[in-house]
């Protein structure tokens, strides 16, 4: 049997696609940016298919090996400050050096931040972390269910009451949130997942880097007001206001609000 790296199901080798998910067997990754396909981290955590990707870096689905579970893998992996050598380590040029590892503490930082909202059902929980490959990594649940971007594909808009609904969920996360001092900090339609009618959130912001970078390096989230960007961190709320806003408008009218282009 050979474990697919597409959904982390096993079926026999002789067969050169998962028959579950359509993933061909000996695929050692096609975009040279993704870390290759089966490799281990910490001696225990497997790297399957890229699946997402964002101006932070690059999520995978993953395998762990001691309790035997699906995982997602977050690699961080900064759009056009960083690129990987020999198919697995990363670098980052000179001029962006400080940058990027300025942003590895902060990816790191907010890790450890997420890891005490395991308690709270509606994020996704931060199992473990680590630093490889001249890069960091965090491994957290697997969510079941679709994005809502996934859900858009297939209904768009979305009717007024059930926006509505959903809407209701997310004010109530991010109130939980803020109550215990976190906040999102890169909410949009990529970083809510929707499951049995239940919102979860992924995928949090770092916040000082994208700051620093003014977006002049990092791609920002168009679902964020771009002069916000330029405050400190104590914006970061307000960045979840505006953008749960965004989503509820992208919900019931099919449009995006691309805050981004605003002059």
């Amino acid at each position: 049997m050979i474990k697919c790296m597409g959904c982390m199901k096993d079926y026999p080798k002789q067969r050169q696609v998962c028959p579950y998910c359509g993933y061909p067997q000996n695929t050692d990754g096609v975009h040279t940016a993704f870390q290759r396909p089966r490799t281990i981290l910490s001696d225990r955590y497997v790297i399957g298919k890229a699946f997402h990707r964002d101006s932070i870096g690059i999520s995978y689905i993953g395998w762990d090996n001691l309790i035997e579970k699906k995982v997602v893998i977050k690699e961080y992996f900064p759009e056009h400050i960083a690129f990987r050598i020999d198919g697995q380590e990363i670098v980052s040029e000179p001029k962006w050096e400080k940058l990027y590892e300025t942003g590895k503490r902060e990816f790191l930082k907010e890790i450890e931040n997420w890891s005490y909202l395991g308690k709270n059902s509606r994020v996704a929980k931060v199992y473990d972390q680590t630093e490889q490959y001249g890069t960091a990594y965090y491994i957290r649940e697997y969510v079941k269910g679709q994005t809502l971007r996934q859900v858009l594909e297939q209904e768009n808009p979305i009717l007024f009451g059930q926006a509505r609904h959903w809407m209701r969920q997310l004010i109530q996360i991010l109130r939980e949130l803020w109550q215990y001092g976190f906040v999102h900090g890169n909410l949009s339609i990529d970083s809510i997942v929707v499951s049995e009618d239940e919102m979860k959130l992924i995928n949090f912001g770092i916040h000082s880097v994208e700051s620093k970078a003014k977006g002049s390096v990092l791609d920002r989230n168009p679902y964020i007001p771009p002069e916000l960007y330029e405050e400190n961190d104590r914006f970061w709320q307000k960045a979840d206001i505006y953008a749960s806003a965004a989503v509820f408008y992208r919900m019931v009218t099919g449009e995006p609000v691309c805050f981004a282009d605003r002059k």
